[in-house]
């Protein structure tokens, strides 16, 4: 009973439009008010354990990365090495969004930063170049939606925090099916491009140019390199990786590249912090709303449901995993949501025989397609805030792309291998 209580306030809260902290913290008191009284040291207690974890400092810290990458212009180095190598296909800037955001989440690890980023600099081109507005902005967002598989990954992160799962393993787990995500967008926009009539991309580059792009986004690749491989390779904790690609950024900004002036700072670190201090604030109030949930058993209860029971369970059970998270991945953001619906389907994914970082990268996709679906979804914002679109025309652009992103999910939720093979065969 508590658990419907609290996931029904929830849903009134956030129709009336009150912030997502609130309306989160809100529904898990209005449950213990009416379960029987609620104490509110207890609520800060849960609050406080809630973000009490040392693998949460890599949050604030690829949130600056992103904010120094943006404001330095590293991006538009990695947006002109994209565009060399698919920038001639047809549709071709639709085609380097892809893979420009697919590069950035490899160094920012948030699907957010990715759309601001690339969006900022590929969205008004494409529209300029001839394509509509909404298909410019649903691109942007179904790229950086695709991206969020790609290592490192917030979400994953956080999953990792949750689960007990190694980071090193799912950072792994989620390249091939952030490549799969990926290799399907850029097929549909060639699709798009060739039934639309879209613009012929540039010519395609001699090896002199590929070359100078290359040199000139070397330095820059390498920032994920250090990265994924520092923490694959146990070097690096995900803080500790963070941390150093933090200062690789700066130094490439404010010594090599010289993009970066002192003053720059003070709104890097201002976007940084509010960014940081939002998703924090989200992340302690879904803690407490886990714990009301764990309280009341639902986890236990959801897994000794006879549908979930025997050889043909587990098929049940991540039908239903996608759509319950890819519903509410609509209205909360991916973390914080995460921390809600880890506790409830991790007990009865592992009854099901489930891998439980086959149930993270499951997990993670299913959010980020939440997160362009109208009509809350937080990257639907984003990506209709750096092109000249409506939201009904994002609406009307974005539904083939969250169909097709869709199928390829339920491939790899019924097909573990895809997303097992690499780290078994790295044994991590």
């Amino acid at each position: 009973m508590i658990a419907i209580i609290v996931f029904v306030a929830m849903a009134v809260y956030l129709l009336l439009n009150i912030p997502v902290p609130v309306a989160v913290s809100l529904s898990a008191m209005t449950a213990m008010t009416l379960n029987g009284g609620m104490d509110l040291q207890v609520v800060v207690q849960r609050m406080f354990y809630g973000l009490n974890n040392y693998i949460y400092l890599a949050i604030p810290l690829f949130v600056l990365l992103g904010q120094i990458m943006m404001t330095a212009k590293i991006t538009e180095r990695l947006v002109d090495f994209a565009l060399v190598l698919v920038g001639h296909m047809r549709g071709g800037l639709a085609q380097v969004a892809v893979v420009a955001c697919a590069v950035m989440s490899s160094i920012s690890g948030s699907s957010s930063a990715d759309a601001a980023a690339t969006g900022a600099v590929l969205g008004p081109s494409m529209v300029k170049q001839g394509y509509s507005p909404g298909f410019a902005s649903a691109v942007i967002g179904a790229a950086s939606a695709g991206a969020a598989l790609i290592p490192p990954s917030i979400t994953m992160i956080v999953y990792a925090s949750l689960s007990n799962v190694s980071i090193a393993r799912l950072f792994v787990a989620g390249i091939i099916p952030g490549i799969l995500v990926g290799a399907a967008l850029m097929f549909a926009i060639w699709r798009s491009a060739i039934k639309y009539n879209l613009p012929v991309g540039t010519e395609r580059p001699t090896v002199k140019v590929v070359g100078k792009a290359s040199a000139r986004a070397f330095l820059v690749l390498l920032a994920p390199i250090i990265i994924i491989g520092g923490v694959v390779g146990g070097v690096f904790t995900p803080t500790e990786s963070a941390a150093v690609a933090v200062l690789y950024t700066l130094f490439l900004a404010f010594v090599v590249y010289r993009s970066l002036r002192l003053r720059d700072m003070i709104g890097v670190l201002e976007r940084s912090l509010v960014i940081t201090a939002q998703l924090m604030l989200t992340l302690a109030a879904a803690s407490i709303f886990s714990w009301i949930i764990a309280r009341a058993g639902l986890p236990n209860q959801v897994a000794q449901l006879p549908i979930f029971q025997g050889d043909s369970g587990w098929i049940v059970l991540m039908l239903v995993i996608n759509i319950v998270v890819f519903l509410l991945g609509i209205f909360l953001e991916g973390s914080p949501l995460l921390v809600i619906v880890t506790p409830i389907f991790l007990a009865p994914a592992l009854a099901a025989g489930i891998d439980p970082t086959h149930l993270g990268i499951v997990l993670a996709i299913n959010l980020a397609i939440g997160g362009i679906s109208p009509p809350f979804g937080m990257l639907m914002f984003v990506a209709c805030a750096v092109t000249p679109a409506t939201m009904v025309q994002f609406s009307k652009a974005i539904v083939p792309f969250i169909v097709l992103i869709c199928a390829v999910v339920l491939v790899i939720s019924y097909v573990p291998q895809i997303t097992l093979w690499l780290p078994d065969i790295l044994n991590l």
